[in-house]
């Protein structure tokens, strides 16, 4: 018997088992409970039974896609305040245990119906509807149409569709829906921002590289200049002095093209700006313009590439708080190795000067103080001054790096709006304290975005920031080369006073830095505001104007003052340099003031008509630049703690200049692409420049684009599973660097000297340089092929670029005979450079139980080539008279420095040295014989 039951009890799970593998698939309305029974019965082969003829006679409607038997029977029961249960080979519905009067009673399940649309509204065939939590789904018919069911009065639809983005809906009343589906954003169709608009990424045929706002964001860096290092190929990030407040990153694109400026523009949500005025945490994405088909839109800005930052803005519907903060332990990395101990320097100095035939420096005296002291660092000398006071093996690095502080960065988002109006408001704290005594900085960024749809056709909005800092008066490059001055042998700072060097020969030129550090006093106050009104105006489908007002304003305020100090010597304990008296104090004050304003309007066209996509955009950009800088130093205060100008009795110097500038430019582009395959686009930019004299003033910069999507062709079907998209594209066009001159090269400058007229000297002008009228543009021509592939469902990207770029027209000063006075030469475009090189980027994402990584690489080299330079054409170089070239007296083989040259058909800049002796180390004297001590050998450097 009980094997019989086992047997039963088997057979029954297997039946179960096999049933609940099979999906149930019911739409039924209005039936009783027995039908639905008997169709579930013959989709699984499962038996039921139903207790009573009230079950029987139940009527609902059900709406049942794709579900396991398990989960059909929930989504029947559920609503009857039924139960079932298996009971040997067949499946029992019944009441619960306190059942309601079911009989003759129709219980009908909640019926939702609806359209599914996409954004343009067109219907979505075939979007599954699933009820969430009951395994309940359909599917929209050709219409876009759906009808569900809800086994409870509310509840939750789940819309899907591939290419579409996931959407839940939750279900309260019983009006119809409209659900509409926001296409997957893949990498293809994400949006890449260009010069006055943005592109999708699959249209863009140009060399752009792109970088996400949390790529800099999760950077603990200072500036957003300084976060761009390694994140796109061919962008060079290279830091400069370090100091806080002064420590942006200098950032070179594709490296050097020319002799003179090298800084790529900076556009900030389509303004002219500085790139470190924007808070990192403030980025939406950046896009790097690098070769002439995307900068060529920017004219006589772009040769040296372009950088478009886009900020935040607000979200639809939304209404968030976010915090970001960052404290961290600042401390240098790879401090120079510095020798601390006294004697051990003074040995190798001594030995040093043997070498070169000298007498030694230090005595053997002097270092046997030193050693003696080593022994009892803590006892007293004759003056109760500690030995290691006294006698110091000072660790300058240590001194001047050895301080742990902190760092901070706090920065609070608030972001909302409306369907209407959407607004960003963001502010941040930045405190860099230094990693040397008296270097640091502090920064309070502010940032609003705000736009409104105030009418159908027109929206209005505002983009404005900007910051405060205060920035240390410290010289901190002159701080920093007193270390290759400063010896062991003196004693930073002890009992409220400053070290001097303790030994009789060394030097008054060991500087103690620290000293050099406190010696300055004061603050340096940096204020900018920067904001942008601007209004877009739909005229039709396709057609939008958009006029923009940007007014940036700056403001530097630096006051500083000396700080007296003294100078002891501890060996000795007597004074070595006395503190400054009041009547010896200088104190300075300097101020800059600048504004810029810009005017931009650009009209845009997009459309398509069948298979072909057209786009372009007219545009009128003017730009005005000034500038205000005074500086005044008075010597002599009356006390030491009064530093204002009142309290000080002797102007020393006062100075003050003005400047500016103004740019206009009329700019247009058109795009075509042909069934989504074949691209094309051409940009040209017109540009006139209060830099260039009447007769050069304007500039004209074409570029051309074509690409061609292979893997939209019939041919690459069979690769379409692995290959997603492949695309090659060719560019060719011509930029210029309206930064190179200054702002009044092309006028002769005067300057006032001292005339003699009966023997007494009178001021008056002279000229100082000679202008040039004829001055103009430096061009830069560059030609770009390359491709760009998508692979493994989008998943694997690579990304390939090859250039050549020329460079003419760059401008010099010669040197001119001194028969033609002392001005100095006009500046002329003499100079050519030309540049090459390739660029590959490697990248690959994707996501495994909801965890997303990726991982990237890039890859640049590029060169440069000096083509002629400095008298190399035909504006007065000098030759012989058969017409050769005289370098003798050209100053092209002049060198740019101490270790660095330009020089023609060599790379800008590059390092010069003494050649490297290449020998077995034998010498014979005069007599025949082999030098005991040797001779040069490899590796040492011929002088």
């Amino acid at each position: 018997m009980k094997l019989i039951v086992l047997i039963s009890l088997l057979t029954a799970m297997q039946l179960f088992a096999e049933g609940n593998a099979q999906t149930i698939n019911l739409t039924a309305k209005h039936v009783t409970l027995n039908q639905v029974m008997r169709d579930i019965q013959k989709q699984s082969g499962v038996n039921f039974f139903l207790t009573g003829k009230s079950l029987v006679q139940a009527r609902l409607s059900v709406n049942i896609q794709h579900a396991k038997l398990e989960d059909a029977l929930n989504a029947i029961v559920a609503p009857l305040d039924l139960e079932w249960i298996k009971k040997d080979e067949v499946i029992v519905i019944k009441p619960k245990r306190n059942p309601p009067n079911t009989e003759r009673k129709e219980v009908q399940q909640r019926s939702i119906a609806g359209k599914v649309v996409n954004g343009k509204g067109q219907a979505l065939v075939g979007t599954t509807i699933t009820v969430k939590g009951a395994n309940i789904s359909t599917v929209t018919d050709q219409d876009g149409r759906f009808t569900s069911q809800l086994p409870t009065p509310n509840g939750t639809l789940v819309f899907s569709n591939v290419g579409y983005q996931r959407l839940e809906k939750s279900v309260t009343g019983n009006d119809e829906l409209t659900i509409v589906l926001q296409e997957e954003v893949s990498g293809l169709d994400e949006v890449v921002v260009v010069g006055y608009g943005s592109q999708k990424r699959a249209n863009v045929i140009g060399a752009v590289s792109t970088v996400n706002g949390s790529s800099v964001e999760n950077r603990s860096t200072s500036t957003l200049s300084s976060s761009l290092a390694g994140l796109a190929a061919g962008v060079n990030v290279q830091a400069t002095t370090g100091k806080p407040g002064a420590d942006g990153a200098s950032i070179l694109i594709r490296g050097k093209g020319t002799l003179n400026n090298t800084s790529p523009l900076v556009v900030i949500d389509g303004i002219v700006g500085s790139m470190d005025a924007v808070n990192p945490n403030d980025v939406e994405s950046i896009s790097i313009l690098k070769d002439a088909a995307t900068a060529a839109i920017y004219g006589s800005l772009g040769s040296n590439g372009v950088i478009l930052i886009t900020t935040k803005k607000g979200a639809k519907g939304k209404n968030n708080v976010s915090y970001t903060g960052m404290v961290s332990m600042l401390r240098p990395n790879n401090v120079p190795e510095f020798i601390t101990d006294y004697a051990q320097h003074m040995r190798l100095v001594n030995e040093g000067f043997k070498n070169l035939g000298q007498a030694a420096v230090y005595t053997d005296a002097t270092i046997n103080l030193w050693e003696e002291a080593k022994k009892n660092p803590t006892g007293l000398t004759e003056f109760g001054i500690p030995n290691e006071v006294a006698y110091p093996n000072t660790n300058w690095g240590d001194v001047l790096f050895g301080q742990r502080k902190l760092l901070q960065n706090h920065n609070l988002s608030l972001n909302g709006g409306s369907e209407q109006t959407q607004y960003l408001f963001s502010v941040g704290y930045f405190n860099n304290p230094g990693t040397m005594p008296e270097t640091g900085a502090d920064k309070i960024r502010l940032r609003i975005n705000l736009q409104s749809k105030v009418a159908k056709f027109l929206t209005v909005g505002t983009q404005t920031f900007g910051d405060m800092q205060n920035l240390s008066v410290a010289d901190v490059v002159t701080a920093y080369s007193y270390l290759t001055q400063t010896v062991p042998g003196v004693y930073p700072f002890y009992n409220g006073v400053y070290g001097f060097p303790a030994a009789a020969e060394e030097s008054a030129t060991a500087n103690n830095a620290l000293a050099f550090l406190n010696g300055m006093g004061g603050k340096n106050q940096v204020n900018r505001f920067n904001s942008t009104i601007f209004a877009k105006l739909n005229l039709m489908k396709g057609l939008e104007f958009e006029s923009r007002v940007n007014y940036n304003h700056a403001y530097t305020e630096t006051n500083s003052h000396q700080v007296p100090y003294e100078k002891w010597n501890f060996a000795t304990n007597k004074l070595s340099t006395a503190a400054l008296s009041a009547g010896q104090i200088t104190t300075q004050y300097g101020l800059t003031k600048s504004y810029n304003v810009i005017v931009d309007n650009v009209l845009r066209y997009s459309g398509s008509f069948g298979k072909h996509d057209v786009g372009g955009i007219l545009g009128y950009n003017e730009q005005y630049f000034n500038q205000y800088n005074i500086g005044a130093a008075k010597l002599g205060l009356v006390h030491p703690d009064l530093t204002t100008f009142n309290s000080a009795t002797t102007m020393s110097s006062i100075t003050g200049d003005e400047l500016d500038y103004g740019l206009r430019s009329f700019f247009g582009r058109a795009n075509y692409a042909y069934a989504n395959k074949y691209l094309a686009e051409a940009v040209v930019r017109y540009d006139g420049s209060s830099r260039f004299g009447t007769a050069k003033r304007w500039g004209l910069f074409p570029a051309f684009s074509a690409g061609w999507r292979i893997s939209e062709e019939s041919f690459m079907s069979p690769l379409k599973a692995f290959v997603n998209d492949l695309r090659i594209r060719a560019s060719w066009g011509k930029t210029g660097n309206n930064a190179s001159p200054g702002n009044y090269d092309h006028l002769p400058s005067y300057g006032t000297v001292n005339y003699s007229f009966n023997n007494q000297a009178v001021r008056g002008l002279a000229q100082t340089k000679l202008g040039n009228d004829l001055l103009h543009w430096e061009t830069t021509t560059t030609t770009n092929v390359g491709f760009t592939a998508t692979a493994l469902k989008n998943k694997l990207t690579v990304e390939f670029d090859a250039y050549r770029a020329y460079t003419d027209g760059i401008l010099y000063v010669p040197t001119i005979p001194a028969t033609t006075g002392t001005a100095t030469a006009a500046t002329m475009n003499i100079a050519e450079v030309s540049k090459r090189g390739i660029e590959l980027t490697l990248g690959y994402q994707n996501k495994i139980n909801g965890f997303n990584y990726g991982i990237s690489a890039n890859f640049a080299y590029n060169t440069n080539r000096v083509e002629k330079y400095k008298g190399a054409l035909s504006e007065g170089y000098v030759t012989d008279a058969a017409g050769n070239r005289v370098y003798q007296s050209n100053i092209g083989m002049v060198s740019n420095g101490v270790n660095q040259r330009i020089l023609e058909g060599h790379e800008i800049n590059e390092f010069y040295l003494y050649n490297v002796y290449r020998g077995s180390g034998s010498h014979f004297l005069a007599d025949g014989s082999v030098d005991k001590n040797g001779g040069p050998r490899d590796g040492m450097i011929r002088t």
